[in-house]
């Protein structure tokens, strides 16, 4: 065969070969077409299988988002070292912290110092372990700092034995550690209450094992161990045990099963052990939800009790013997007066007998209508629990009437309840006899006390009346220029006059003190000026002696004060008086001093010491006796010995106390102290000469009226006005002197006050009481009664003040003086009021408190700006006070009122600004004050 052929062949078979691949490759493109369109089927499903799924994880995850947010727990993972991978939304409203915060933050920087160490411990073992599950509890510091604490169970995530992240869930368990707080130191208090208990207390539970018990409990019972030893014993055998114990032993032992199976509470039950003690036994079944979960057990040793209540009935049974065989009877009520018990005694007083008067109503038996209301208010008393004693009639059997005096008690139970009372009976019938007929005597005695008033009225009267003049008379004879001989015998004449003169004062004083009738009487007056009164009386006269006489006052002093100020000037009248008579040269001090102060009340302290010949150890306690001279035999100055027993009375009547030292040679210091009142009321401008004004006011009064009927003692006080170029008009009564003051204004008035038609109160009475030019105007009564009740109507019927005959010159001065009109002009920038108050007629402390206050004072207020500067406010505050005080003693009160309030401003919440205000106006106002001060001193100097 050719090639051709060959070749033709091998064509064809190609040929035939590719129909047959092209079959082939069509039946397969088909078949790929098919398995194609199946695929984009089925991944057509497949997608839509996928977005389903897709969609319900998304919704679940949505779900599960929202349980998570929606639970108050905080759920979080950490990963292995301890950093938050993810937190709970519900961390912010638990500890504050949101998620951004939190999530990276490692977990101990959350843990409360203290706990960490633990903590870190805990989960360290955890993942060592390979525990799946645990739970502790500990606290966190939240993001505001308080404390929070958490109960946390977590679960640990492994792969392949490797830990791969820590899931845990934490809860706010604050309220559960509170409350077992609470309730550990409940348990602690019940504890130590039942460790300490004066009683032996033991519990047991349902199955009689004890659960607590206390040592004294133990101790009661001998049991030789303690009383954790005892927690958990079974007590079903215990009574057994200690029994032998008991006075009873069986009984003991019995009575416990009895109360175990009555599960009743019974309390006080009475044990009494063979060993002479007495128990108090209390049990008490322990119910929960009426369930019965224990009993406690409590005994007491009451021997000492049981002893003392043996010995009150024993005490009871002897004085109720007693009682009845003495003069008093008791009679036992209940609260409604119902008689329970009547002793022998009381019914022999009223004719009754115990069983007649047991079950009556007291009150309607025994009393009788007109005392019904005593009887009601002493029932009332013993409801309040308040016993007291009364006297009232009581109607006897018989019907006559016996007057008893009863001591009412109330009665009380032994849980303090009252149930009644007991009434003491005395029988007063002999001695309310003895009181008629001590009434009758009292009667006669005050009628006879009452003339003996009248009479010594009269007398005093009648004796200084001539005395007033004798003495006038005298100084007036001075004034004759006599010769020598004729001086002699008027000094002569004046000393026995002056002698005469105290004596009666002194027995009309004492004889009024020893009736009893005199009073205190208390109203407001200038306790300063009443001193510096006294000071100048006494400075007149020492005139031209080597004596001088000086008042030092506390500066706490100021303003009136409420108390006897004519009880006070005569204590001091005869005190410094004793002390001029006694002292030929050195130094007379009247000391003031602030004792007690308290808001509404107040003790002062006077002293009246002086340089005198001073009074021997031995007679010391002679001083202040009626009648007794302690002065040394053959002294020139002799007396009544009744001015200091007077002056010790007074002091006693006021509530004070008085007392003396002495020494031979130096002297002698008297000081008492007597109770003031404060008065709210400002002083009371009573005319006084102001040192700082003027000082010789005499010659300023323009007309006084003289009020006396008594001829000798009207040209004696008319000799010494001329004297003094004082004009003056004379009325010789009362109704006149009434005339006179309708007709013309005086400045003062001298009212003598027994007189013919009208006398001197009713004058007074009748110028203040009407429309009359001089009803302000200072009336000052001429009297020649010393008695100091005589003095209080004085005051009482509108008088000022009042002047003692007989008198001498110097002390009607002294009353021109203190009542003379101001008539100066005076510089309106110092306190002037104030200024007479501190120093009276003192210008020479007044000169010193003015230079001090000018050269060691001023300098230092330049410190203020400066403190207010550098802000210091303490200093600043102690500053103002100690500075304050000295600006009113220069009379510049409206300087220290702004110190004042500066003061308490730099106190309280100080204000720079507002306190820089007031340091520079102070600053500058004592600036300008600086020459008015000075013109102050040299007119001081002046005088």
């Amino acid at each position: 065969m050719d090639d051709m052929e060959l070749l033709s062949r091998r064509l064809s078979r190609e040929k035939n070969a590719r129909k047959r691949a092209e079959v082939i490759l069509e039946k397969k493109a088909k078949e790929l077409v098919k398995v194609n369109e199946q695929l984009k089927h089925l991944n057509e499903h497949l997608e839509q299988q996928i977005q389903d799924k897709l969609t319900e994880l998304q919704q679940s995850e949505q779900r599960y988002r929202q349980l998570i947010e929606s639970v108050q727990d905080i759920i979080f993972k950490t990963s292995p070292d301890g950093h938050f991978s993810y937190v709970s939304p519900a961390v912010v409203q638990l500890i504050g912290y949101t998620e951004q915060e939190i999530v990276g933050m490692h977990f101990l920087q959350i843990i409360q110092p203290g706990h960490r160490q633990r903590l870190l411990d805990f989960y360290q073992t955890m993942v060592e372990k390979g525990q799946h599950s645990t739970y502790t509890e500990f606290p966190v510091v939240a993001k505001d700092g308080h404390i929070v604490w958490i109960g946390q169970t977590a679960r640990l995530i492994q792969s392949e034995d490797e830990a791969i992240e820590l899931v845990a869930v934490a809860r706010d368990v604050s309220a559960s550690k509170i409350a077992e707080k609470v309730l550990e130191t409940t348990q602690l208090r019940l504890t130590t209450l039942i460790t300490n208990l004066p009683s032996g207390v033991m519990v047991e539970n349902q199955h009689r094992h004890v659960i607590l018990v206390n040592q004294l409990f133990c101790n009661l019972f001998d049991l030789p161990v303690s009383p954790d030893e005892l927690v958990g014993f079974d007590c079903s055998t215990a009574a057994w045990s200690v029994k032998q114990l008991m006075e009873k032993p069986d009984e003991f032992v019995t009575r416990i099963d009895e109360l175990l199976a009555n599960r009743e509470a019974f309390i006080g039950e009475v044990i009494h052990m063979a060993n002479g003690h007495i128990l108090e036994r209390d049990y008490i079944p322990i119910f929960l939800d009426e369930q019965y979960m224990g009993h406690l057990w409590r005994y007491t040793d009451v021997t000492a009790n049981f002893r003392d209540r043996e010995q009150i009935r024993r005490s009871e049974e002897k004085y109720r013997g007693i009682m009845n065989n003495m003069e008093l009877g008791l009679l036992e009520v209940d609260n409604d007066q119902k008689i329970l018990r009547a002793y022998e005694r009381c019914c022999n007083m009223l004719g009754y007998t115990e069983e007649e008067l047991i079950g009556q109503n007291a009150a309607d038996l025994l009393v009788p209508p007109e005392f019904r209301f005593v009887n009601r208010q002493q029932e009332q008393q013993r409801k309040l629990g308040n016993a007291s004693s009364y006297e009232l009639q009581l109607i006897r059997k018989d019907g006559s009437r016996i007057w008893v005096l009863v001591s009412g008690v109330p009665i009380f139970d032994e849980h303090g309840v009252l149930v009644g009372s007991i009434g003491i009976h005395y029988d007063l019938s002999q001695q309310k006899v003895l009181e008629q007929e001590l009434a009758k005597a009292k009667e006669i005695a005050e009628d006879s006390s009452q003339a003996e008033k009248q009479f010594l009225a009269n007398m005093s009267h009648e004796i200084r009346t001539p005395l007033n003049a004798i003495i006038g008379m005298s100084h007036l004879l001075f004034d004759t220029q006599p010769t020598q001989q004729q001086r002699e015998y008027i000094d002569i004449l004046k000393t026995s006059a002056d002698f005469l003169h105290s004596l009666i004062s002194d027995l009309l004083d004492m004889t009024k003190i020893e009736a009893g009738r005199i009073e205190v009487h208390a109203r407001p007056f200038d306790l300063v000026g009443l001193l510096r009164a006294t000071q100048k009386v006494f400075e007149m006269k020492l005139e031209g002696r080597p004596v001088e006489i000086d008042v030092m006052l506390d500066a706490r002093i100021t303003g009136d004060y409420i108390g006897d100020d004519l009880m006070l000037n005569q204590i001091l009248m005869n005190l410094v008086g004793n002390a001029e008579k006694f002292t030929e040269k050195g130094l007379i001090q009247i000391t003031a001093k602030l004792k007690q102060d308290g808001e509404t009340d107040c003790w002062i302290e006077f002293t009246v010491a002086d340089t005198g010949i001073g009074i021997p150890d031995e007679k010391l306690h002679l001083v202040f006796q009626k009648f007794k001279q302690v002065n040394p035999q053959g002294h020139k100055h002799k007396g009544t010995g009744l001015g200091l027993a007077i002056t010790k009375e007074l002091v006693d009547i006021q509530g004070g106390k008085i007392k003396v030292e002495s020494r031979i040679g130096q002297g002698s210091v008297f000081t008492f102290t007597l109770p003031f009142a404060k008065s709210k009321t400002n002083p009371e401008s009573t005319g006084v000469a102001k040192a700082h004004q003027d000082v010789d006011h005499a010659v300023m009064m323009r007309h006084i009226l003289v009020v006396e009927d008594n001829v000798m003692n009207l040209k004696y006080i008319g000799e010494l006005l001329k004297k003094w170029n004082i004009p003056y008009t004379v009325a010789t009564d009362g109704k006149m002197a009434v005339e006179e003051a309708k007709k013309q204004l005086f400045d003062l008035i001298l009212m003598d006050i027994q007189m013919p038609l009208m006398d001197g109160y009713e004058a007074t009475v009748a110028i203040r009481n009407t429309h009359n030019p001089n009803q302000q105007v200072p009336i000052i009564a001429l009297t020649a009664s010393a008695m100091l009740d005589h003095k209080y109507i004085a005051i009482e019927a509108g008088m000022n003040g009042f002047l003692t005959k007989p008198f001498d010159p110097g002390q009607l001065m002294a009353i021109l003086k203190r009542y003379a009109p101001v008539i100066t002009e005076t510089d309106k920038s110092l306190d002037y009021d104030r200024l007479n108050e501190l120093y009276g007629l003192d210008t020479a402390y007044s000169l010193e408190m003015f230079d001090m206050f000018l050269t060691d004072i001023v300098p230092e207020f330049a410190q203020l700006p400066l403190l207010c500067q550098q802000a210091n406010w303490p200093a600043l505050a102690q500053l103002t006070h100690k500075l304050k005080p000295t600006l009113g003693m220069v009379g510049l009160s409206w300087l220290e009122e702004k110190m004042d309030t500066m003061e308490k401003k730099s106190l309280n919440n100080p204000d720079k600004d507002i306190i820089e205000k007031y340091c520079n106006d102070i600053v500058t106002g004592i600036n300008k004050m600086l020459p008015i001060l000075q013109k102050e001193i040299h007119k001081l100097s002046y005088y």
